[in-house]
């Protein structure tokens, strides 16, 4: 699957976690990594700094998926 559109994580609702998760995100574009490298990186970042609640969970979930 194709890497996901960094506008697929303005469903986050929390501010810094949603920049937190920006930053991730064009990180992992930079360095070319995939869709699922990325989203393992969005889930360890937020995980490791205590922002990665149920609802940011549901939306890592849909990409996961693809929807």
């Amino acid at each position: 699957m194709p890497l996901f559109e960094i506008a697929d994580l303005n469903g986050i609702d929390d501010k810094m976690t949603r920049g937190m998760a920006k930053k991730i995100f064009m990180a992992g574009k930079r360095a070319g990594k995939t869709r699922a490298e990325v989203i393992a990186d969005l889930r360890a970042g937020l995980t490791e700094a205590g922002k990665l609640d149920d609802a940011t969970n549901t939306i890592l979930n849909k990409l996961e998926s693809g929807n």
